[in-house]
């Protein structure tokens, strides 16, 4: 068996992180696990906990803890993968969980169908447990390998990421989406599977409900698009299609998310940035089949509704009258 690398960025975690590597640790896979454990200067007392496990002995685990001052989730991404040995890679976050069969299954289906990136669902769970939502992608479903734009709950080819130089953007916002497609863009071969291996805890504290809502520049999503446009790869493995409807998706949710904690005058010119992005690179995007009630199939109902009533809003210049009632400022 191949060894597979998983890399865990770590920030004042002392409260999640030993459960986090303990379900690394006992997976049922038994090949190799390199669990890359990468502190991005933690206050806290995580440190000592990741030395504390770099000195303990599991057969076929190989701990590996690196300590760097504090620069944010991307950069400690990048330090993971620039680490890496392991002939595929997959991602986890500190507070999440994964199921005890998930690196098996991830590796058995990469190995077996010969791909670069073998895509699996997740659950997303509250701090209880409890199960709020399933996202479970359709083998076979085109819509499936754009879906998530997580980089957790997936294994990677790590020759790809190598001989393109695929990293995160350092940005703070949508460094996931970024990273996915540009990835997929240079991939072969990609396969979304239904099985959901992968459970992210949805946390009151998170850094997407306390920070992410409050519009900056640093936190412009064109920053990301444009960075984006410039390194995606064009293969016969990129359908344009669902790869504007994706983007399109992604513009307005981000006006959606960010227009009840900004102030008018700034939602105007952010919302005017990002529709003369949208009409400059995707012109006609409006015409787009997958912008429908119902599609791309595998989409919740509930999302592609919103996407195809805020384009059609925006064509009846709608769109903007109602960003300004929605905000709060």
């Amino acid at each position: 068996m191949d060894k597979v690398s998983v890399i865990i960025p770590v920030y004042n975690g002392q409260e999640y992180i030993a459960n986090s590597i303990e379900d690394v640790i006992y997976q049922t896979f038994r090949g190799e696990i390199e669990i890359i454990l990468v502190d991005d200067g933690s206050l806290d007392k995580s440190a000592q906990i990741l030395d504390d496990y770099s000195k303990r002995q599991y057969k076929n685990r190989q701990i590996i803890v690196i300590h760097q001052d504090n620069q944010g989730i991307c950069y400690a991404r990048n330090t993971g993968i620039d680490k890496a040995s392991g002939k595929f890679i997959m991602f986890m976050d500190q507070d999440d969980y994964i199921l005890p069969d998930c690196v098996e299954v991830l590796y058995k289906n990469i190995i077996k169908k010969e791909a670069d990136l073998v895509i699996g669902g997740y659950d997303l769970v509250n701090e209880h447990g409890e199960l709020l939502k399933k996202y479970t992608l359709q083998e076979g479903n085109p819509w499936s390998k754009y879906w998530i734009p997580t980089p957790w709950g997936r294994i990677y080819r790590k020759s790809v990421i190598d001989e393109n130089n695929i990293r995160f953007m350092i940005t703070k916002i949508s460094e996931d989406f970024y990273f996915n497609y540009v990835f997929i863009s240079y991939a072969k071969k990609i396969c979304p599977i239904s099985y959901r291996g992968y459970r992210w805890v949805l946390r009151s504290e998170s850094e997407s409900h306390s920070n992410m809502s409050r519009y900056s520049e640093e936190r412009n999503i064109l920053t990301m698009l444009n960075q984006l446009k410039k390194d995606i790869h064009r293969p016969v493995t990129l359908e344009r299609k669902y790869v504007e409807y994706a983007i399109v998706k992604h513009v307005y949710w981000y006006l959606l998310y960010v227009a009840r904690s900004t102030t008018k005058e700034q939602l105007s010119k952010v919302y005017r940035d990002c529709m003369n992005w949208l009409d400059r690179n995707f012109r006609g995007y409006e015409r787009n089949p997958l912008i429908r009630i119902g599609r791309p199939k595998g989409e919740f109902l509930t999302i592609s509704g919103i996407v195809w009533l805020s384009v059609r809003m925006k064509q009846m210049h709608l769109f903007w009258p109602f960003l300004s009632i929605y905000s709060k400022m």
